[in-house]
C-alpha cells in the first residue's frame, strides 16, 4: 500500500521551442518543471545534441516539493567559427528524475543560426624577384560557416604587369585554406640598371559579399646581371694572359718537343724507307724483267700501278651533360629526417643551377637542404607553412665537388591535409650540370 502511495513522475514544458541567434551572441529559453509525483523529488536538467558544447542551463537541478513548479533558463551562446553550421540546429532539453528515472522526459527545441562570412585573403611569398617573371600563390581562408565562390582579380596601380591566375576562381568551403597560383609578368624589360620594385594587389571577390584585397610586389631585375660585365672582363683578362704564356712559354717548349719527337720519327721512317726503297728497287727490277718477258710472249707494252693512303685521325672531346634529379620525403609527424643522394660521379662537379621546392598538401614544419655535413652544410631553411611552390634559379650555379653529398631534411610538425594524413610528403627537385672542373 505505502509503494502505491509513492506515485512519481514528472511534467516540463518549453518555451519558446524556436530560437533564433547570431554566431557569437547568445539566445534563452525557459523549460518549466512540475513534480508529479507524491514524494519530494530532484530534477536535474541538461541539453542534448549537437548544440550541448555551447548551451549551459541554470539551475541544472531542482529539488521540489510533490504538486511544487520551478522554471530552468537554458542559454544558447554559438561561437563564431566554422564549426559552428548555419542554419536549423536540433536540440533536446532532458529533464532526469532521482527518485523515478523510469519517469523522466525530453522536450525538443530548434534553434536557427545565422550565416556569417569571415574571409581573408594573402600572397605568399609577399615579394618575389624575377627578370621576366616571378611566381606567387594567394591563400583565400574561410573562417565563416557557409561556402563563398570568390573569382580573383589581380591588379597593379602602374599597369605595368601581365597576371596569370590559375584557377581565376575559388570554392572556399567552411575552415579551409585555398590556393591559386599566380604568374607575373612585367609588360617591359630592361638590359642594365638597379632592379624596380612594381606593387599589385589580388583581390578575392566573394559573391553577394565584401572584396577582400592582398598586397604583392615583384622586383624587377635587368636582363644583364650586375657581375656579368666584371665577369667578362675577367675572363677577357685570363684569355689574354693564358695567350701570353702561351706564345712565350708554351708554344714554344711545345714546338721543340715536336720537333725533336719528329726528327727523331722522320729519321725512323728515312731507315725504313731505305729498307723499302732497296727491296723495291729490287722487286722493281725482277718486276721489270717479268714485264718484259710479258711484253715478248703477249704483245702488251704497259702495265697498272697502285697506291695506298693513311686514314686521319680525330679527337673526341667529353662535354658537360644536364642533369635533374627529385627527392621525394616521407617524414612521420613530430619527426625530424633526412633523405641523402649520394650521385655524384668520381671525378665530376656538379654545378645546381634550379631548385624546387614542393609542398602539395601544405604541411608545416622545417625543410632545410644540405651541401656536406656537419656545422655549416645548410644552404636553405625555409617553413613549409610559407609555400606550396617555391623555384629558386642561381645565377651563380652552386658547386658539389666529388663525394660532397647533397642531402635534404625534414622537420614534420603537422602533415597538412583535411583529414591531414600521417606523414608529411615536401619534394625538392635539383637540376644542374655534371662538369669536370680543373
Amino acid at each position: 500500500m505505502w509503494d502505491a502511495l509513492r506515485t512519481m513522475g514528472v511534467s516540463a514544458s518549453l518555451s519558446p521551442r524556436a530560437l533564433q541567434a547570431e554566431a557569437g551572441a547568445e539566445a534563452r529559453c525557459q523549460i518549466r518543471v512540475r513534480n508529479t509525483g507524491q514524494v519530494v523529488d530532484q530534477f536535474v536538467v541538461d541539453v542534448v545534441g549537437p548544440t550541448g558544447p555551447w548551451t549551459t542551463v541554470d539551475p541544472e537541478s531542482l529539488n521540489l516539493l510533490p504538486g511544487e513548479e520551478g522554471v530552468v533558463t537554458v542559454v544558447f551562446k554559438p561561437p563564431r567559427s566554422h564549426n559552428t553550421p548555419a542554419g536549423d540546429n536540433a536540440f533536446g532539453v532532458r529533464v532526469f528524475s532521482k527518485e523515478d528515472p523510469a519517469g523522466s522526459t525530453v522536450e525538443e527545441g530548434v534553434i536557427t543560426i545565422a550565416p556569417f562570412s569571415d574571409l581573408t585573403t594573402e600572397v605568399v611569398p609577399r615579394t618575389a624577384r624575377g627578370r621576366r617573371r616571378a611566381r606567387f600563390e594567394v591563400a583565400v581562408d574561410n573562417r565563416g560557416n557557409l561556402p563563398v565562390n570568390a573569382d580573383l582579380l589581380p591588379t597593379d596601380p602602374d599597369q605595368l604587369l601581365n597576371f596569370d591566375v590559375r584557377p581565376p576562381a575559388l570554392a572556399c568551403q567552411p575552415g579551409t585554406a585555398t590556393f591559386a597560383k599566380v604568374i607575373v609578368r612585367p609588360k617591359k624589360r630592361f638590359m642594365r640598371g638597379p632592379a624596380k620594385t612594381l606593387p599589385f594587389q589580388v583581390t578575392a571577390a566573394p559573391q553577394g559579399e565584401p572584396p577582400v584585397t592582398a598586397d604583392g610586389a615583384m622586383v624587377q631585375e635587368a636582363l644583364i646581371p650586375k657581375w656579368l660585365p666584371a665577369a667578362l672582363a675577367a675572363l677577357i683578362a685570363a684569355a689574354i694572359v693564358l695567350a701570353i704564356l702561351w706564345a712565350t712559354l708554351f708554344k714554344p717548349a711545345i714546338q721543340d718537343a715536336a720537333k725533336t719527337e719528329a726528327n727523331k720519327q722522320l729519321a725512323a721512317a728515312n731507315k725504313k724507307a731505305d729498307q723499302a726503297a732497296t727491296a723495291a728497287k729490287a722487286a722493281g727490277a725482277a718486276a721489270k724483267s717479268a714485264q718484259q718477258a710479258a711484253v715478248k710472249a703477249t704483245g702488251t707494252t704497259s702495265v697498272a700501278e697502285t697506291t695506298t693512303t693513311l686514314p686521319n685521325l680525330t679527337n673526341l672531346i667529353a662535354s658537360g651533360q644536364g642533369q635533374s634529379f627529385r627527392l621525394q620525403t616521407n617524414v612521420p609527424k613530430a619527426a625530424d629526417q633526412t633523405t641523402p643522394f649520394t650521385g655524384v660521379p668520381a671525378g665530376k662537379t656538379f654545378m645546381l643551377t634550379d631548385l624546387v621546392l614542393e609542398n602539395p598538401q601544405g604541411d608545416t614544419g622545417t625543410i632545410i637542404v644540405h651541401r656536406g655535413t656537419g656545422s655549416g652544410s645548410v644552404l636553405f631553411q625555409v617553413g613549409l607553412g610559407n609555400f606550396r611552390d617555391l623555384d629558386y634559379h642561381f645565377v651563380s650555379p652552386l658547386l658539389f665537388k666529388p663525394g660532397q653529398q647533397l642531402s635534404v631534411e625534414v622537420q614534420c610538425t603537422q602533415p597538412g591535409g583535411n583529414p591531414p594524413p600521417a606523414n608529411c610528403n615536401p619534394a625538392v627537385t635539383f637540376s644542374g650540370v655534371f662538369t669536370t672542373l680543373p
